[in-house]
């Protein structure tokens, strides 16, 4: 009995080398669904001329990748790292929103003058 307890405590060390490849495996693989469905929409983003709109998702997704960064390098940010997120998120709606304004009223102005 005892035998069997000392075996499956020395193989819990490779479950969890293999929950680690796993989880590896699992991300690798979420990252390559997540390019495949992003794909044709960014073809499609690009064929039709929206440069505002993948501005706009690109300098989002630099802004949360420098906040992340910057929660790792600051660890007095881990804290407030719930309320900044929520802050940010909301500032970068806010943009999205003012953008779409912007980028409305340019097309309802041009479509008057034509």
């Amino acid at each position: 009995m005892g035998y069997l307890l000392n075996f499956y405590i020395e193989n819990l060390d490779v479950f969890s080398m293999n929950d680690r490849v796993l989880y590896l495996f699992l991300t690798i693989a979420g990252i390559f669904i997540s390019y495949l469905v992003i794909k044709p929409i960014i073809t499609l983003l690009v064929s039709t001329n929206s440069f505002h709109l993948l501005s706009y998702i690109t300098s989002g997704l630099l802004v949360l990748f420098i906040f992340l960064i910057a929660i790792l390098v600051n660890e007095t940010l881990v804290t407030k790292a719930n309320h900044l997120f929520k802050f940010i998120l909301q500032s970068l709606a806010i943009f999205g929103v003012i953008l779409c304004i912007v980028n409305l009223s340019r097309y309802i102005r041009d479509k008057l003058k034509t």
